[in-house]
């Protein structure tokens, strides 16, 4: 009887999207928890400050009554997953280092345990008649901040969504 209900689980696993979702959203709920309120907080701050370091000339396409800057926040479970705010738009290496030192200062002052920035080319937003929905998006730099330093990949990445 235990062995029949474990193929069945495996093959459910295996065979249905739904069932995919629900147990790896359960895992991550376990393994990283959800973001507090004060988390959220924190990546609304993180957000303001990195606008406050860099005027950006255009707003987000899919958020257009904003720039082009979206954070999530920090969640802590049985392990710690960073604030992760990805940046579109921002091309100049100069620039780019502006808004790494104002969150570094950021991070440093409000004792926050680490931040990491995507600076990406621009949004691919491809519009349908009923929605929209990301395409390919070149990452250009990705910078890890803590409070005692910073890690620092510039290497680009081409950064596929999957689509239903």
């Amino acid at each position: 009887m235990p062995l029949g209900f474990l193929v069945t689980a495996v093959l459910a696993f295996a065979l249905s999207d739904m069932v995919r979702f629900v147990v790896l959203s359960i895992a991550a709920s376990t393994l990283y928890g959800n973001p507090s309120e004060v988390a959220r907080q924190e990546a609304r701050n993180i957000e303001g400050t990195i606008t406050s370091a860099h005027h950006f000339v255009q707003n987000s396409v899919v958020v257009p009554d904003q720039p082009p800057v979206f954070c999530g926040p920090a969640s802590q479970g049985l392990l710690f997953q960073p604030a992760t705010c990805e940046i579109y738009d921002v091309r100049d290496h100069t620039e780019q280092d502006k808004i790494i030192d104002a969150v570094k200062a950021s991070v440093t002052s409000s004792k926050l345990k680490a931040v990491d920035l995507r600076f990406l080319d621009h949004e691919n937003w491809t519009t349908t008649l009923e929605s929209g929905q990301r395409g390919p998006e070149t990452r250009l730099r990705r910078v890890h901040i803590t409070s005692g330093g910073i890690r620092d990949d510039p290497r680009q990445k081409l950064i596929t969504y999957r689509h239903p």
